[in-house]
C-alpha cells in the first residue's frame, strides 16, 4: 500500500482511499508486534517515498482531505510504529506543517481546509511533545492562539484544556496527546506572563461561541484571571473585589447556560480566595452564596451543579462553621440557612456522583470517621447537625419548606393531551422531597412541645428576622402554608406543604 501512494501520479481519489485503509491497519497494530531490522529499513523508506504528499500543502489548489488523511497516518506511525520514523522524516513534516500553519492566504474553496489545518496543528503539538522541548511547544502556542483561523485557535485551546486534564477526548490525535501530557510544560506557561495576556486576546477576539467558551475555560483554571475574565464588562472602571464579585455574578445569572459552569468556577475560586483573607467583603461573600444556591437546583446543567459541588467540598464545612461579624442578624441566619439548602438541594440530585460527594461533605461536618453518607443517613446527619446548630427550629422550617424548583403536581384543570408529555426536560425523577419534610417536622416537634407548632411556624415566616429568607428559600411554599392553616385550597399547593402541617398537627 506505502508503495501504491508513493507514485505521485497516483490518482487523488485512489490514493485517499489507500491511505484510508493504511490507517486502519496501523490503528489496529497488535500489541505484541515486533518488527525485524531490515523490514525496519524497508517501510521507512516507503514512508519517506510518500512525503511528496507534503507539497501539497504549498500547491496553488492544495488538496486538504488528502493531506488531512496524511497527518492522521504520521500521527499513528509516531504513536504506535515510533521505530521507522528518523529525523529526517520528521524535519520534513515540520517544515511544510511551518508552512501550512503561516500562511498569508489561504484557498477559502477548497473543502476539508479547517479541519486539516487543525489536525495539522494536533500533530505539530504531538511531534513538539515527543522530538521537541518545552520553547518550541511555548512558541508554537504563541503563534497558534492568535490565528486566523479558528479551527487553529481551537485546537491549541484542546491542547491546553489536555495539559490540565479538563478536556473530554474525541480523536486520535486528542488521545494521543493526553499520553503524551507533559506537566512541566503547564508550569513553563504559567510563570510566562505573556501566557495570561494571549489567552486575554484569544477571548476577545473569539468569534464563535466554542471557542470563547474554551478561552474561557481555560483562563478560570488559571489563578487571578477573573480580571481578564470580566473585562468586556468593565468599562474602564476600577476593578475592586467588589466589582469582580458583581460582574462574575452578572455573567452567571444572564450569559447562555453553556458558559455558566465556567463563569460560576472562576467565582467560587475567586470566593475561596477572599475566605482566607480576613478583611474579604462579607456581603459580598453572602451576595456569591445565594448565586451558588441559584445553581444547584436541577434546572440547571450537570456541569454547573458539578461547580456547586466541588466548592461545598472543599469549603462547606468553613464556611457553615465561620463567624460572619459584619453581616446582621438577618444576614447571618440567611448565610446558614442558603449553604444548608444548597448542600440538601444536592443530596437530592439526580446524578449519583454528586449526590454521593455531597453525602462526603455531610460526613466531613457532621461524623469525619465516617465515610460518605448515603441516603436517609445524610438526612439523620443534616437534621441531627441542624438541630444543635443556633436557631434550630427556623433552619429546619426552611428545609422542611425548601423549594427544590422542580414541577411536582399538575392542575386537576390541565388539558388532557398536556399531561401525555413531559413539561420539564430536567425534572429531578430522584428528587424525594417529602422526606425532609416529614423528618424536619418530627425535629420541631421534639423541640416545640405543644399544640400550636403551627402557629409557631407561622410566627418565624413572619418574623423580620427571616421572613426574606424564608421567601428566597422557599418560594411559594411560604404562602401554600399560609393558605393551608387558614383553609384555603389552590391548585398550585405542593402536596408537601399540606403534609407538613399535618405532622405538625398530628
Amino acid at each position: 500500500m506505502l508503495t501504491l501512494i508513493a507514485d505521485k501520479k497516483i490518482k487523488r481519489n485512489f490514493c485517499h482511499g489507500i491511505l484510508l485503509q493504511v490507517i486502519k491497519l496501523l490503528d489496529n497494530k497488535p500489541d505484541n508486534l515486533t518488527l525485524e531490522e531490515d523490514a525496519i529499513e524497508r517501510l521507512r523508506s516507503h514512508i519517506k517515498s510518500t512525503q511528496w504528499i507534503l507539497e501539497l500543502a504549498v500547491d496553488e489548489l492544495p488538496c486538504y482531505l488528502l493531506m488531512d488523511e496524511y497527518w492522521k497516518m504520521v500521527n499513528l506511525l509516531i504513536w504506535r510504529f515510533s521505530s521507522l520514523i528518523d529525523q529526517n522524516i520528521i524535519e520534513n513534516v515540520i517544515e511544510y506543517l511551518n508552512i501550512l500553519l503561516t500562511q498569508d492566504k489561504y484557498v477559502a474553496i477548497v473543502p476539508g481546509r479547517d479541519i486539516c489545518l487543525a489536525n495539522a496543528t494536533s500533530l505539530y503539538f504531538i511531534i513538539l511533545n515527543k522530538y521537541g522541548n518545552n520553547d518550541e511547544i511555548q512558541k508554537l502556542i504563541y503563534t497558534t492562539l492568535p490565528h486566523k483561523i479558528y479551527e487553529v485557535v481551537l485546537a491549541t485551546l484542546n491542547y491546553l484544556l489536555i495539559l490540565y486534564n479538563e478536556l473530554d477526548i474525541e480523536d486520535k490525535f486528542q488521545e494521543h496527546l493526553s499520553l503524551l501530557r507533559n506537566q512541566n510544560i503547564l508550569e513553563t506557561l504559567k510563570k510566562d506572563p505573556k501566557y495570561t495576556s494571549e489567552l486575554s486576546q484569544a477571548l476577545k477576539s473569539a468569534k464563535y461561541s466554542e471557542c470563547k467558551q474554551k478561552c474561557l475555560k481555560v483562563l478560570s483554571l488559571e489563578d487571578d484571571t477573573q480580571k481578564y475574565i470580566i473585562e468586556a464588562n468593565l468599562n474602564n472602571r476600577e476593578v475592586t473585589d467588589e466589582v469582580i464579585f458583581s460582574e462574575l455574578i452578572h455573567l452567571v445569572e444572564n450569559e447562555h447556560e453553556k458558559f455558566t459552569h465556567i463563569y460560576l468556577y472562576s467565582l467560587t475560586s475567586f470566593l475561596i480566595k477572599k475566605l482566607r483573607e480576613s478583611d474579604a467583603n462579607q456581603k459580598c461573600i453572602l451576595e456569591a452564596v445565594r448565586v451558588i444556591f441559584a445553581c444547584s437546583s436541577s434546572d440547571n446543567s450537570d456541569s454547573t451543579r458539578g461547580v456547586v459541588v466541588s466548592f461545598l467540598e472543599r469549603h462547606f464545612k468553613i464556611l457553615i462553621n465561620k463567624e460572619f461579624h459584619d453581616l446582621t442578624e438577618e444576614e447571618k441566619f440567611e448565610m446558614k440557612a442558603t449553604l444548608l439548602a444548597t448542600l440538601v438541594s444536592l443530596l437530592e440530585d439526580d446524578e449519583e456522583s454528586l449526590r454521593q460527594r455531597c453525602g462526603g461533605v455531610v460526613t466531613d461536618v457532621t461524623s469525619p470517621t465516617l465515610g460518605p453518607a448515603v441516603g436517609s443517613m445524610c438526612a439523620e446527619l443534616v437534621l441531627a447537625h441542624v438541630c444543635g446548630s443556633s436557631p434550630g427550629p427556623q433552619l429546619l422550617a426552611a428545609l422542611a419548606l425548601l423549594d427544590f424548583r422542580c414541577q411536582v403536581c399538575l392542575s386537576d384543570q390541565s388539558d388532557d393531551e398536556c399531561r401525555v408529555f413531559d413539561q420539564n426536560e430536567k425534572y429531578n425523577v430522584f428528587l424525594e422531597e417529602t422526606i425532609w419534610t416529614v423528618a424536619c417536622a418530627d425535629h420541631i416537634k421534639q423541640i416545640y412541645k405543644g399544640s400550636n407548632i403551627c402557629e409557631r411556624i407561622l410566627e418565624m415566616l413572619n418574623d423580620p428576622l427571616y421572613k426574606q429568607t424564608f421567601d428566597k428559600l422557599c418560594g411559594s411554599n411560604v404562602e401554600s402554608f399560609r393558605n393551608v392553616l387558614n383553609g384555603l385550597e389552590s391548585n398550585v399547593i405542593n402536596p408537601k406543604v399540606d403534609l407538613f402541617v399535618r405532622e405538625l398537627r398530628r
